[in-house]
C-alpha cells in the first residue's frame, strides 16, 4: 500500500520550488542591471531598428558615451543644494532636450534612473508630463525593473490627480502579477495611496476573478462581501478560490508592505472556509504579520490571525513583537494589535518575559501618549466601552465565523495557571479566541510584587499625577487607577499604589499656577480635562461596587485638601462640575458639611440640588434622551 505524501510537505516542496525559480530569476536580473549606463541607449536603438555596423557603428557609440557623460555631470550639478533656482532650471531643460526619444533605456540603468528622478523632482509639470508621457507605454516593463521603478513611483507620488486614471489603464488586469514581484509590489502600494476610494475597490477586484473586473467597469466596484452578498454558493465559490490563487503565492512571497494587500487578507479571512482560513494563520503567524500591523486593513487582518491562532503560532507572533513593543505602542494602528496579544493570549508567563518588560522600560512616556495610554486603559478597564471608538472595540472581539469554532468540537477547558498553553494537550477541532479567563489572565498579566507592571503602573501615576490631569487621555488611566481597576484587581494586588494614586490626585489640586514645576496655567479643577477626569472619578461614588468606594475616599480627601472653605468661589468657577460632584456623589458627611457651606450663598436644599444637576448636565440629559429617541421613532 503506497503511503500517501503529506499535504504540508507538498506545500513545503513547491515553495522552495518556487524559491529558486525566484532566486534564478533574481540573479539574472541583476545580472543584466550591473550593465553600464551606455548600453541602455543601445537597448533602446535595437528595439527601433538595430545599430549600425563598422565605423557608423562605432561613430554612434562614441556621441552615446559623450551624452551619457555629459547628463550625468548635469545630474551631479543639478542635485547640489546651492545652484540657483534659474540653474536648475536651465540644466533641466538641457537635459530633457538630450534624452528626447530615450528615456525608457535611460530608466532601466542606475544612474539613468536617478537622472529622471531629479528631472521629475525638480523639473516643471510641464516636463514632468513629457516624462510621463513617453514612459507610459514601458510603465508595465519598467514597474519590474529594479532601479526604474524608483521612477515610476515618482511618477505616480508627483503627478496631479487626474492622472491617476492613465496610471490605471497602465495596469488594468496585471495588479496581480505585479503584486507578486518585490519591484512591482512597491508601485502597486504608491498607486493605491493616491488612488481614490472607488479606485481602490478597482485594483482589488482584480484578485476576485477577471469577470469581477469586467463587471466593475459599467457598475459601481464592490468589495468582497458586497459581491458575495449577491451570489449564490457555487460563485461564492468560485471567488474565494480564485481569490485564494492569487492571494496565497503573495503571502508565501512574504510580500506583505502594501496596504492593499492588507485589506485582501482581511477580506479573505472573513470569507474563506475554517481549513483556508488556518492554512493563512500558519503563514502569517510571526515575523510576516509584523509588516502588516501600520495600517487599519493590516491591523484587522492581524487582530483576526490572534483571535484565530493556535498558542504555539502567538507564542511566535509575540517573539516576533519583541524589540518593536516602543514602535507598535505609539502607532496608531499598530498599538491595536498589541492589545489583541494581550488580550488573547492565555501564555500571561510569555507576555511577562517578552512585552511586558519593553512597556516598563518607557512606561512614563506611554501613560502620556495619546494612543498607547490605551493599551493601560484597556487592561485596567476591558469591558468600558467609554475609552476605546466602536471600530477598535471590533478589533479586539474575536470573531464570531465558521473559522473561530466546529459545530463537532468539544469545549475546551479553562486554562488555571499560567503554563504555557501549547504544553496543555488540546481537544478542539479548530482553535479558539481564548481559554483561560479574561480576569484570572488580566490578574496573572498584571501580577503583584515590586518591579510588576501593577507596581510600576501605580507609581508611574502616582508621579505624574498632575500632567495626567491635564492630558486627554492619561486622565482616563488616572481615574482607573485610583479607583482600583475594573473588578478591584488593581486594589487587590498592590492596596499601597492605590493609596499614593489617590494621595497624589488630591495634592494636584492643590498645586497653584506658577508654583510647581508641572508648567500650570490654571488650577486642575479648572482646567478642561482635569476637572472633567476629576468628576468621572468622583462619580464613580454612586455606585456599590469596590470602585464606588475608593472613589468616595478620594472625594472626602478632596473636600477636606482642596475645597473646604472654598465652596463660594468654586460654584461660580469651571471647578463647579467637580464641587456638584462631591456634594451629589460623596459619602454622607462629606455632603453634608458641602451643603452647609453652600447654604450660605444659596437658598436652601432644592436650589443646591438643581445647581449641581445643572452643572452636571444630569437633568439636561435626562430631558433630552427620550426626545431625541421619539424623533428618531418618528423618522422611521
Amino acid at each position: 500500500m503506497a503511503v500517501k505524501d503529506d499535504p504540508l510537505q507538498k506545500a513545503k516542496r513547491k515553495v522552495s520550488e518556487q524559491k529558486q525559480e525566484s532566486a534564478a530569476k533574481r540573479v539574472k536580473a541583476n545580472s543584466g542591471a550591473k550593465e553600464d549606463i551606455r548600453s541602455a541607449p543601445q537597448a533602446a536603438e535595437k528595439v527601433k531598428g538595430g545599430p549600425a555596423s563598422g565605423k557608423q557603428q562605432e561613430k554612434q557609440q562614441k556621441h552615446r558615451s559623450k551624452t551619457i557623460q555629459d547628463a550625468i555631470m548635469k545630474w551631479e550639478t543639478l542635485r547640489r543644494h546651492d545652484i540657483s533656482t534659474k540653474q536648475r532650471e536651465e540644466l533641466i531643460s538641457t537635459l530633457m532636450q538630450e534624452l528626447k526619444g530615450r528615456l525608457a533605456g535611460m530608466a532601466a540603468s542606475p544612474s539613468g534612473s536617478r537622472i529622471l528622478q531629479a528631472c521629475v523632482k525638480h523639473g516643471s509639470p510641464e516636463q514632468r508630463s513629457q516624462i510621463l508621457d513617453e514612459l507610459q507605454p514601458s510603465f508595465l516593463e519598467l514597474s519590474k525593473s529594479p532601479y526604474a521603478h524608483f521612477l515610476v513611483c515618482k511618477l505616480i507620488d508627483t503627478a496631479p490627480k487626474s492622472a491617476t486614471e492613465g496610471f490605471m489603464k497602465a495596469f488594468k488586469g496585471q495588479v496581480v502579477k505585479l503584486l507578486r514581484h518585490p519591484c512591482g509590489s512597491r508601485v502597486i502600494n504608491e498607486l493605491y495611496t493616491r488612488a481614490s476610494g472607488k479606485q481602490r475597490k478597482l485594483l482589488a477586484a482584480e484578485f476576485y476573478g477577471r469577470e469581477m473586473v469586467i463587471f466593475s467597469q459599467d457598475a459601481a466596484p464592490k468589495t468582497l462581501a458586497e459581491c458575495l452578498g449577491s451570489m449564490d454558493d457555487t460563485g461564492k465559490h468560485r471567488v474565494v478560490q480564485q481569490m485564494s490563487i492569487n492571494l496565497i503565492p503573495v503571502l508565501e512571497k512574504g510580500l506583505l508592505d502594501p496596504i492593499l494587500v492588507h485589506g485582501l487578507v482581511a477580506e479573505y479571512m472573513e470569507a474563506a472556509p475554517p481549513t483556508a482560513v488556518a492554512d493563512v494563520v500558519e503563514m502569517l503567524a510571526g515575523p510576516p504579520l509584523l509588516h502588516m500591523v501600520h495600517s487599519r486593513p493590516g491591523a484587522t487582518a492581524a487582530c483576526q490571525v490572534l483571535a484565530m491562532a493556535t498558542a504555539k503560532q502567538r507564542k511566535k507572533v509575540i517573539k516576533a513583537m519583541k524589540g518593536h513593543v516602543k514602535v507598535m505602542a505609539i502607532d496608531e494602528w499598530a498599538h491595536v494589535v498589541l492589545m489583541a496579544a494581550l488580550e488573547h493570549t492565555d501564555d500571561t508567563a510569555l507576555l511577562r518575559k517578552t512585552l511586558v518588560p519593553e512597556l516598563l522600560a518607557d512606561l512614563g512616556d506611554l501613560c502620556q501618549h495619546k494612543v498607547a495610554c490605551n493599551i493601560f486603559v484597556h487592561l485596567l478597564a476591558p469591558s468600558n466601552r467609554a475609552y476605546l471608538p466602536p471600530h477598535v472595540s471590533a478589533l479586539l472581539a474575536p470573531r464570531p465565523a465558521a473559522a473561530m469554532s466546529t459545530k463537532s468540537a468539544p469545549e475546551a477547558p479553562a486554562a488555571a495557571s499560567d503554563v504555557p498553553e501549547e504544553e496543555v494537550p488540546s481537544t478542539v477541532a479548530a482553535p479558539v479566541s481564548s481559554k483561560k479567563d479574561a480576569v484570572l489572565r488580566r490578574q496573572e498579566l498584571l501580577s503583584s510584587g515590586k518591579g510588576s507592571l501593577v507596581a510600576e503602573l501605580t507609581s508611574v501615576c502616582a508621579t505624574n499625577a498632575t500632567k495626567l490631569l491635564l492630558s486627554p487621555r492619561g486622565c482616563d488611566l488616572l481615574v482607573e487607577a485610583a479607583c482600583g481597576s475594573e473588578g478591584g484587581l488593581l486594589m487587590d494586588a498592590c492596596p499601597e499604589g492605590v493609596a499614593l494614586v489617590q494621595d497624589a490626585i488630591v495634592a494636584a489640586t492643590r498645586d497653584e499656577p506658577g508654583t510647581s514645576d508641572e508648567g500650570l496655567t490654571e488650577p486642575v479643577m479648572e482646567n478642561f480635562f482635569g476637572s472633567r477626569a476629576l468628576k468621572k472619578l468622583i462619580g464613580r461614588g454612586q455606585g456599590s461596587d469596590r470602585a464606588a468606594s475608593e472613589a468616595r475616599k478620594v472625594a472626602a480627601k478632596l473636600w477636606e485638601s482642596s475645597m473646604k472653605g472654598k465652596c463660594k468661589a468654586l460654584s461660580s468657577s469651571h471647578a463647579a462640575k467637580v464641587l456638584a460632584a462631591v456634594f451629589l456623589f460623596a459619602d454622607k458627611e462629606t455632603r453634608e458639611n458641602v451643603k452647609r457651606e453652600l447654604l450660605v450663598v444659596m437658598e436652601d436644599e432644592a436650589s443646591i440640588k438643581a445647581w449641581a444637576e445643572r452643572a452636571l448636565g444630569a437633568k439636561a440629559e435626562a430631558k433630552q434622551r427620550p426626545e431625541q429617541q421619539q424623533r428618531k421613532k418618528k423618522k422611521k
